[in-house]
């Protein structure tokens, strides 16, 4: 009985010691993103460390649920994820030699900020003085208060441009440069004209998604 007692305790020390291995494996595993806790789209930079102990930088395998990741220098990675198709993204960790699986986590993917049009500097609705209007080749899209190095181009926009005597006509322009025909509206101008950009298209970094923004610029020529 003693016998079989202690082979019961033997077997259980081992039990104990492997699972006690296999969690300080799991603890040795650390992963973050190196300016926010969250993902973001349309190829935004998303820069990651990757520190795993007892493991070398050249046998880590990484793989994302959404997108890519691009291993730049040792335990540093970028994940660039193109469309936002969910709210969150996985990303599995794996030995190379022995395939096993060394750590899983989820990341929050969240939208990038609505880039505001702009036509120059100015505000939007802000009254132009007339000189200064003309100059304008276009409009621009800004991101604001955002830490990735991300452009968002404009696909298309209508103009409606209405006269002081309220004689009104509307022109799509592609891209975001001035057209010849919304370039002549443009020379046009005169005090008390006022110039309405509205249906602006865009799209953001690598997402092929259109998006329409929602407000519209108005301006008023002075």
């Amino acid at each position: 009985m003693a016998k079989i007692c202690s082979t019961k305790m033997k077997s259980l020390h081992l039990v104990l010691l492997f699972s006690i291995v296999h969690l300080t494996a799991w603890a040795q595993v650390a992963v973050s993103l190196d300016k926010v806790n969250v993902l973001y789209p349309a190829g935004a930079e998303n820069a990651m460390t990757v520190v795993v102990t007892d493991v070398p930088d050249s046998n880590l395998v990484l793989e994302p649920s959404l997108g890519e990741i691009k291993r730049v220098s040792l335990g540093h990675y970028v994940w660039r994820i193109c469309s936002r198709d969910t709210n969150a993204a996985t990303l599995i960790i794996k030995d190379l030699r022995s395939n096993e699986v060394l750590a899983e986590k989820t990341y929050r993917v969240n939208m990038i900020p609505i880039p505001e049009p702009m036509l120059g500097s100015n505000k939007r609705h802000d009254p132009r003085p007339n000189g200064e209007f003309k100059t304008q080749g276009g409009l621009a899209l800004v991101l604001s208060k955002f830490d990735f190095d991300l452009k968002c181009d404009i696909v298309y926009f209508d103009l409606q441009y209405i006269t002081k005597n309220m004689d009104s006509v509307v022109k799509r322009n592609t891209g975001a440069r001035w057209n010849s025909e919304v370039q002549e509206l443009i020379n046009k101008a005169k005090p008390g004209d006022i110039y309405v950009f509205y249906h602006i298209a865009y799209r953001c970094g690598c997402d092929p998604m259109v998006r329409f923004h929602s407000d519209e610029l108005i301006y008023k020529v002075k």
